[in-house]
């Protein structure tokens, strides 16, 4: 009897322990998947904090590289949506989208060009540092399949001018020029291209620049003392010791140019090529002299106080 009872003891003791250590099983079962689960839910998360951020630096490139606006021409007049990128994709520049849509549109230069700018101020990194639209790009050859180099207008540049410099930095013969000129102005599209004057301009200076009182413009192999002279005193009136500074500031020895620095290094450099400056002053009046059997014409500005004349 007493066996009996010993072993329901045992029984019921070992059933205890079972019913413990089950819970206990059962328990560390249900931590160990809370955790999993938690583990779980912050990866999930993770993902999709990571997708959003994703999906948010693509827009952010999107708009980068994305530009619209609406345009009007110069009468405040709709004229259409410019969007970028256009029909040319990602591929074309933003100031060559411009272009075409403005030549489409039928815009003056000075709305296309503002258009391009202002394209290129939206899109910097898809224009690079340029913000004109090229209108005409030639492969220059001296001879039949002699490439001596390619010739790039932008928009705004003047095919004479474009043509002069190529022209003089290649050494090539000055017929070169001309047909050079001829060419780029037949290049599409023709109504981008500027050729608006045979003569090419081998200087120019805004109004204000060194007190010009207006723009100054000086062709090539004109002298630059004639062309100030033009400006300042016959057009505007002005003091012949404006006119006298000014044309000594363009006309500046290169040496001494050379150690200025600053503008005037700048000016040096950028009229050197063309700009002609063999005299000063302006002729105002020739007087023979003897130079043995033949006559010579004596050139120089005549004296202040004959000069009443000229302000």
């Amino acid at each position: 009897m007493r066996g009996q009872v010993w072993l329901l003891f045992l029984a019921s003791l070992v059933t205890a322990v079972s019913s413990d250590a089950a819970s206990d099983l059962a328990a560390r079962l249900a931590a160990k998947r809370m955790a999993m689960e938690a583990q779980l839910r912050a990866s999930q998360e993770a993902q999709a904090a990571a997708a959003a951020r994703e999906r948010e630096a693509a827009e952010a490139a999107a708009a980068e590289l994305s530009w619209a606006r609406t345009v009007r021409d110069g009468n405040g007049t709709e004229v259409g949506e410019f969007r970028y990128p256009g029909a040319g994709g990602l591929e074309e520049h933003p100031a060559d989208t411009a272009l075409a849509f403005a030549v489409e549109k039928g815009l003056p230069p000075m709305l296309r060009r503002a258009l391009a700018s202002e394209a290129c101020a939206a899109l910097p990194m898809r224009c690079g540092g340029r913000n004109r639209a090229a209108v005409a790009t030639l492969p220059v050859e001296a001879s039949p399949g002699e490439v001596v180099g390619t010739i790039e207008l932008f928009d705004g540049d003047e095919a004479a001018d474009s043509a002069l410099a190529f022209v003089r930095s290649r050494n090539l013969p000055e017929a070169a020029r001309h047909q050079l000129h001829a060419a780029l102005c037949a290049q599409w599209p023709a109504s981008a291209v500027a050729c608006s004057r045979d003569h090419a301009v081998v200087f120019a200076r805004p109004a204000g620049w060194g007190g010009l009182p207006d723009a100054l413009s000086v062709a090539e192999g004109q002298e630059a003392a004639d062309a100030v002279f033009a400006l300042v005193v016959t057009a505007h009136g002005g003091k012949l010791e404006d006119y006298r500074r000014i044309t000594d500031h363009i006309c500046m020895p290169w040496a001494h140019i050379e150690e200025a620095g600053g503008e005037a290094a700048a000016l040096g450099e950028a009229a050197r090529p063309f700009l002609k400056c063999t005299r000063r002053r302006v002729v105002v009046q020739k007087m023979p002299v003897a130079n043995g059997d033949s006559h010579g014409g004596l050139l120089g500005e005549v004296p202040d106080s004959l000069n009443d004349c000229c302000h």
